[in-house]
């Protein structure tokens, strides 16, 4: 396992644990970025695309309209999509989802 902590472990359950204690004990990490809090810790951005065919996966993803817009004319038959994508803070992977993830 990648030694990213004080202590390097093979459970990916303490390694988690030791990560998220190391930054919390450490008082050079701005703990507003990870597991703490700050002022507005959330936005909402439009994206746009082009799904080239009925189904298919987005491509040309922006946040103006204008770059989707533009390379319409590189696929048979377009449609141009939005959404909307709500960003928030990082927060520590629990070892409940390590193991989840390692057990799929």
């Amino acid at each position: 396992m990648t030694h990213l902590c004080s202590v390097q472990h093979d459970d990916p359950d303490a390694y988690a644990l030791a990560t998220a204690r190391d930054a919390a004990n450490d008082p050079n990490t701005h703990q507003w970025a990870i597991g703490g809090t700050a002022p507005d810790e959330t936005h909402t951005e439009r994206e746009y695309g082009v799904e080239p065919d009925r189904g298919a996966g987005p491509y040309e993803i922006d946040t103006e309209l204008a770059g989707p817009i533009e390379s319409l004319p590189y696929y048979v038959n377009p449609r141009l999509i939005t959404r909307e994508v709500t960003y928030g803070p990082w927060r520590y992977v629990t070892p409940e989802e390590i193991t989840e993830a390692t057990n799929a």
